[in-house]
């Protein structure tokens, strides 16, 4: 990730972060965020922890409602319904996180509009 990172420079707007466990370590987390900085590139980080950390932002879904999705999945299933029925379901509540200290670094505006939306800030 730090040798595909460093290949990007000049070359990219933004930087959004992938789920992968074996490319975001905690050497790798590190590495990206002093580039984005470094660089002026607006990070877009997988959790609400990296904006706490310096991303710009995370959208992600809602663990709690995730779980409750699984549970009526579940009940389902219980009472009958083949498996095969199910298609997939995407995640029905979704949380933004925003640093705003970061926005100010990078000299990117946030419309007040999303920061409203917004479910946690970072000043």
């Amino acid at each position: 990730a730090i040798s595909a990172t460093a290949k990007m420079k000049g070359k990219i707007d933004a930087l959004w972060m992938a789920p992968d466990t074996t490319a975001v370590t905690s050497e790798s987390t590190e590495y990206i965020l002093l580039f984005s900085l470094k660089n002026n590139i607006p990070l877009i980080g997988i959790s609400g922890k990296y904006v706490k950390n310096g991303a710009l932002m995370a959208y992600t879904f809602d663990n709690e409602d995730i779980g409750r999705q699984a549970g009526e999945i579940a009940r389902q299933i219980l009472e009958g319904k083949p498996v095969k029925s199910f298609a997939i379901h995407p995640p029905r509540k979704l949380k933004l996180s925003l640093n705003l200290k970061i926005a100010r670094k990078l000299g990117v505006e946030i419309p007040q509009q999303l920061i409203n939306k917004a479910d946690k800030i970072y000043r």
